[in-house]
């Protein structure tokens, strides 16, 4: 029952993303793997799809005290 409930939640979301993101000119990643997914998945072309550089916060120059 839980795989079922898996693969259904897991279907419902890639639509819902497809559908949304279909009017989108743009989507940008900020993670590589992501990007790869949702383009092997069909949700977006790979002419909609943009890597960003990473963001946050470089932990080995703001070390904690």
């Amino acid at each position: 029952m839980v795989f079922f409930k898996r693969k259904c939640l897991f279907w419902l979301t890639r639509c819902l993303f497809k559908i949304v993101l279909s009017k989108a000119t743009r989507v940008f990643f900020q993670n590589e793997d992501d990007l790869n997914e949702f383009v092997k998945e069909g949700i977006i072309p790979s002419k909609k799809a943009f890597l960003v550089g990473p963001t946050g916060v470089v932990i080995n120059y703001f070390a904690p005290a």
